[in-house]
């Protein structure tokens, strides 16, 4: 965790979500929500990969009343969760990009779902969110996975953090806590001007996510 940790709300690593069961640890993989039909072996890696990728934007999406305000958005959270459990992050594997780290797994599978057709999709603005039958499924993981008891804390925290941000506040704040997952390119080379950081960051002091202390590094760092 980044020494500035304590003082930021949002954009610092959430408390490790646990993914036991029963006291148990269990591996953050898919293999034990896949039912396998009699006569057929063990589905392949990609398969339980893509499927843990759809739970795990049922679960996002669900730990919130609204939509996720936009794609960029939703990767971002999603890296955020990845921050707090490294075998999540193994799931996702996300890359630098000028947007933000950006997982090509996440993309695809938040565009059109193989597994949960018709749970989640996003509208014209790009919002992305659950319909019924996902709200539905969302009950139902949370029912059939005591585990997730703490993985669904932290994606509410997600959820009611990051979603109040602009998607540039929470790059900024992404950048500065983890410089290595955001390629610089374009308009994200303003977060190394003095103007930039300060119009943020005081943009982010006035909606309560940073406090004051952390306000004068994010203004101060370059």
């Amino acid at each position: 965790m980044p020494p500035h940790a304590a003082h930021v709300r949002a954009a610092a690593p959430l408390s490790s979500p646990s993914l036991s069961h029963g006291g148990a640890e269990r591996p953050a993989s898919a293999a034990h929500t896949v039912a396998v039909p009699v006569g057929r072996g063990p589905p392949p890696p990609e398969e339980v990969a893509a499927r843990e990728v759809e739970r795990m934007i049922v679960a996002l999406l669900g730990s919130g009343d609204n939509a996720i305000p936009s794609h960029e958005h939703l990767q971002m959270e999603m890296f955020m969760l990845t921050r707090a459990n490294p075998k999540l992050g193994d799931l996702f594997q996300f890359e630098p990009s000028p947007g933000g780290p950006c997982s090509a797994r996440l993309g695809e599978a938040s565009l059109g779902p193989r597994y949960r057709t018709g749970e989640y999709g996003a509208d014209g603005g790009g919002r992305v969110s659950l319909n019924a039958a996902g709200r539905r499924a969302y009950e139902k993981i949370k029912r059939e996975n005591a585990g997730l008891g703490g993985l669904v804390c932290a994606t509410s925290l997600a959820r009611h953090v990051y979603d109040e941000m602009e998607a540039d506040e929470l790059l900024f704040l992404i950048y500065n806590a983890y410089p290595d997952a955001v390629e610089l390119s374009g308009a994200q080379d303003g977060y190394k001007d003095p103007a930039a950081r300060l119009r943020l960051a005081e943009s982010l002091l006035k909606k309560g996510f940073v406090t004051e202390e952390r306000y004068g590094e994010l203004v101060g760092s370059a």
